[in-house]
């Protein structure tokens, strides 16, 4: 099983999806793919400004509401793949207080 770093989505039992952040041969890190989308942009004017009067987790969990929404429809080679179908292939650990360095 192959999956792509910042971009496939793993979910588990309970409707939450998580990115991978690290693999390291059979060794895989996740991370709550919405903590990980609020670390992916520095917040500056611009980003202000495009989303002046939005909640700020808005943006990030449209991004992620997009994502499956394509991957349930097949428009992306992004997929959606069960954590525990994941815990056959990988040692998985859990980052739960994801942020950037």
């Amino acid at each position: 099983m192959k999956l792509k770093r910042f971009g496939d989505l793993i979910t588990d039992e309970y409707g939450n999806y998580y990115h991978v952040v690290a693999i390291d041969g059979h060794q895989i890190t996740l991370a709550n793919a919405f903590m990980e989308l609020c670390y992916r942009r520095k917040l500056d004017d611009l980003y202000i400004e495009e989303h002046k009067g939005e909640y700020v987790g808005t943006h990030a969990m449209n991004i992620i509401k997009s994502v499956i929404e394509r991957a349930e429809r097949k428009k992306t080679t992004l997929k959606i793949v069960p954590l525990d179908e994941v815990k056959k292939h990988y040692e998985v650990q859990m980052e739960p207080l994801f942020e950037r360095d």
